[in-house]
């Protein structure tokens, strides 16, 4: 399965001609990586905050975590500021939504950086959105001829697994395993797809992916690091959101049609 990203996202997004609805549909969506460092070794995970995708009658809503992190001196080490995790080198964290707003089939909408009054909104290009966080788009994920099938069982949280094995090694850039999980019950109503070809042989929603990279040892890498374990991990779901979370959706896609 050429999985390995051929989670490239394309974009089959959001075309449904499904009649109005008077309250949003809402679908969830992560996406983790571990991106390794061949000259040493070093890990570093990418961000795996929730990214939401909201539909209300012409309108699609996408919904982006925003954070904040503001250092102390203990972060500068020998005159170079210096990001990372360190509790103690850290003064303050904080988040917000960023809402971006459009009309199907429209390539333009307004981005809201609140849905306060005073919140700023500017003018945004779907296209570069879709570019710059490419899982809003859906994806192409697709079966590949290198791997086999070595198992399909049923979850206990009543999903589909199957579990893939590439039949050699094809290099470091393929998973050694990929588990591709289906829900048999899905109803989100939302047109949106990490594989539309797996989707309709399959005739269930694949709603994950994980891909295992083994470890390499130093002298299998070619690069004389060892490559620890890495995992690209990629899937959606219906959320379960807050009165909060709720209310700020519809504020926003409230305060669009005003100023349309």
């Amino acid at each position: 399965m050429r999985f390995l990203l051929t989670i490239i996202f394309a974009a089959a997004l959001l075309t449904s001609s499904c009649s109005i609805n008077t309250s949003p549909e809402i679908l969830a969506m992560t996406s983790y990586a571990e991106i390794v460092d061949r000259h040493t070794g070093a890990i570093t995970p990418t961000n795996n905050d929730t990214s939401l995708v909201s539909r209300l009658e012409n309108m699609i809503l996408y919904r982006k975590t925003i954070r904040g992190t503001v250092y102390n001196e203990k972060a500068i080490k020998n005159g170079v500021m210096e990001a990372g995790d360190d509790p103690a080198t850290i003064s303050s964290r904080s988040f917000e939504h960023r809402f971006f707003i459009h009309y199907i089939n429209q390539k333009t909408g307004i981005r809201y950086d609140s849905v306060g009054t005073n919140g700023s909104r500017k003018r945004f290009n779907l296209d570069s959105l879709l570019m710059e966080d490419p899982i809003l788009k859906g994806g192409t994920a697709d079966f590949d001829d290198k791997s086999i099938l070595l198992s399909k069982t049923n979850t206990k949280e009543s999903y589909v697994q199957e579990t893939y094995k590439y039949t050699a090694n094809p290099g470091d850039n393929y998973p050694d395993s990929t588990y591709l999980i289906f829900d048999k019950h899905w109803k989100n109503k939302i047109n949106y797809t990490l594989s539309k070809n797996i989707d309709s042989v399959r005739k269930m929603k694949l709603v994950r992916i994980n891909l295992i990279f083994n470890p390499i040892t130093k002298e299998k890498s070619g690069s004389g690091v060892a490559i620890p374990r890495k995992v690209i991990d990629v899937k959606i779901f219906e959320p379960n959101l807050n009165k909060h979370d709720l209310l700020e959706i519809k504020q926003a896609f409230e305060k669009f049609k005003k100023d349309q």
